[in-house]
């Protein structure tokens, strides 16, 4: 399952959970479930496939307790019954009334209302207009409640800690590792990856720079002319080697820590 398929299948749950928690009947919340699967599966064939995408699909629907109280709304107050028509009215005629008696008239209709029937702008018995959508939530606000931010200083600590925290004697970088697998922003392969690239982090990049390299002694000839080796002690490596491994060595930190930036969000731990 992947982490759009696992967003939409927890909604799904919590709309289950939201019905169970009202009192739907059972046939009732199964089609609500239904209808609202339905509308997800048609928006991802339309082209929402990636998970911002999902979220403002699902922001649109509005949260699971929303949406199972305007079901349980919808049972209550049913539709109100259609126009009555009257001996002689041809259906769908405008309603039309008996003149009241002399020295009577009938009450004054609101702005936008007529006689018995409500007015476009109203509803029966206060329920919402069939085009009305939900108010947007305010900045930094969701329909679940303040929105959480991708890193938070705990996360931030954890990056710079894995970065440089091995040059405090080692253990910074250790509780960089904590803060790391403590969070719930990254999957278990994305701490892996950060956990192993690299340990000690940049201090780990300094001691490999600066490891003794080849010594070399002798070399040349004796006073008679006869020539002898050069004795080399340690190990070295060709410079067309050993250029490539130290890029290597200081930019895949860097390049972890900008996929975990990227990647970070909210209750992704898995």
């Amino acid at each position: 399952m992947n982490e759009v398929d696992a967003l939409v299948s927890a909604y799904l749950d919590r709309l289950a959970e939201a019905t169970t928690a009202a009192g739907l009947p059972a046939d009732r919340a199964e089609e609500l479930r239904t209808e609202v699967a339905a509308h997800i599966d048609e928006a991802r064939a339309s082209g929402a496939v990636s998970e911002a995408e999902i979220r403002d699909v699902l922001d649109r629907l509005g949260t699971p307790s929303e949406i199972v109280t305007a079901a349980a709304y919808d049972m209550t107050y049913p539709p109100p019954p259609a126009p009555a028509t009257y001996a002689g009215q041809a259906p769908g005629a405008p309603e039309t009334y008996a003149e009241p008696p002399p020295g009577m008239a009938y009450g004054t209709p609101g702005p936008g209302m007529a006689y018995g029937k409500p007015g476009p702008a109203m509803t029966y018995a206060g329920g919402p207009t069939p085009d009305a959508k939900y108010a947007a939530p305010e900045p930094g606000m969701s329909y679940d409640g303040p929105v959480e931010p991708r890193l938070r200083s705990r996360e931030v600590g954890a990056l710079l800690l894995l970065l440089f925290g091995g040059f405090v004697l080692a253990i910074g970088w250790f509780a960089g590792v904590m803060l790391l697998w403590a969070s719930n922003r990254w999957t278990t392969a994305e701490k892996l990856l950060a956990t192993l690239i690299w340990p000690f982090g940049y201090a780990s990049v300094v001691l490999f720079s600066t490891m003794p390299g080849q010594v070399c002694t002798g070399g040349g000839s004796d006073e008679g002319g006869v020539p002898y080796a050069e004795v080399c002690t340690g190990f070295a490596l060709p410079t067309w080697l050993g250029i490539p491994i130290l890029i290597l060595l200081v930019l895949a930190p860097l390049a972890v820590v900008g996929l975990l930036i990227r990647r970070a969000a909210p209750n992704r731990a898995s």
